[in-house]
């Protein structure tokens, strides 16, 4: 609420944009308007740009939106996060693109990736994984980040040399379920935020996931919600999807006993609750405060805030 609002007026909104006439109106009472607060630090969660070898593909044209925006709306990002499918098919001249966009920029953040399911297929994992680290700078299929006081943890998929699974889903070995383990003890502290990255989404929690969506999810669901629910702090972000902000569950409320999820839709399309298709480019900004995280949607084409993606998590209580 700005400082110096004395009342609050409500509009009904109906056939897509026309807004009432008339309005519900309130008097703000004294000390309503919200206090200027500088974030602790903020970064972007991107995911799907699905890179395409030709240069002016749609998809290429909307990461460059996205990367221009967040140059622009956040000169301090501390940096960009992506839960990947960072190319269409994991080709050779797709990560050459994709190179080729990023530095078109200069001073742009550091941008963190894990690989998703379309960066390794086709090939051997060992195959598809070397060609992603070697194009991304990433130091492994998974890792960690301490930047600050905050923990980044990156997970990916590892099990894709079994061709009768479903190469769709993440299958995360022991090893990597050990490794998310150790990085969760070690980092929490108290309420403090953890955010952890995958590319898939765990089952019946955000959009692209429920039940009668089509969800291709991670084979150790079950053990890693058992895993999250002693960390109550983990904010978890996925892809995949490509649900768009709009749909109804963008996020998942761990309240207290889970972690919180956000649905990260789409750099390169978007999908809708229709089971449909739908241009367009969408992504998260995420700033953190002392007692609370804003998980703001972007609309990366118009340059917009998604009215119906702006989230507080608070980080007080359990």
């Amino acid at each position: 609420i700005p400082s110096g609002a004395t009342r609050l007026f409500a509009y009904a909104v109906y056939d897509g944009d026309t807004q009432s006439p008339e309005a519900t109106v309130c008097r703000l009472p004294a000390g309503s308007a919200a206090e200027a607060e500088e974030p602790l630090y903020s970064f972007q969660v991107l995911s799907d740009t699905h890179i395409q070898s030709d240069p002016n593909h749609l998809h290429n044209r909307h990461l460059r939106m996205a990367l221009t925006d967040i140059q622009q709306t956040d000169p301090n990002s501390i940096g960009i996060f992506h839960a990947v499918d960072l190319t269409d098919n994991g080709e050779t001249g797709q990560f050459l693109q994709y190179t080729e966009i990023v530095n078109s920029f200069d001073d742009l953040p550091y941008i963190y990736c894990t690989p998703g399911n379309h960066d390794l297929r086709n090939e051997t994992y060992d195959a598809a994984i070397d060609r992603f680290l070697e194009n991304t700078n990433a130091p492994n299929g998974y890792y960690s980040e301490k930047i600050g006081d905050a923990t980044f943890i990156m997970l990916g998929s590892q099990d894709l040399d079994n061709w009768d699974l479903d190469r769709s889903a993440a299958h995360l070995k022991d090893d990597q379920i050990q490794f998310l383990k150790d990085e969760l003890a070690k980092a929490a502290d108290g309420m403090q935020p953890i955010f952890v990255f995958l590319h898939q989404p765990l089952y019946n929690t955000v959009s692209g996931s429920l039940p009668g969506q089509n969800w291709h999810g991670v084979d150790r669901d079950a053990e890693i919600r058992e895993i999250f629910k002693q960390y109550p702090q983990v904010i978890f972000f996925t892809g995949h999807t490509h649900w768009e902000l709009d749909a109804k569950s963008a996020m998942y409320t761990g309240n207290g006993t889970d972690a919180n999820m956000f649905n990260d839709a789409s750099v390169g399309y978007l999908w809708t609750d229709e089971d449909t298709g739908k241009e367009g480019s969408q992504g998260y900004y995420v700033e953190v405060y002392a007692h609370k995280v804003l998980v703001r949607g972007r609309d990366f084409v118009n340059g917009k805030w998604i009215p119906a993606a702006q989230f507080i998590v608070d980080i007080t209580q359990n």
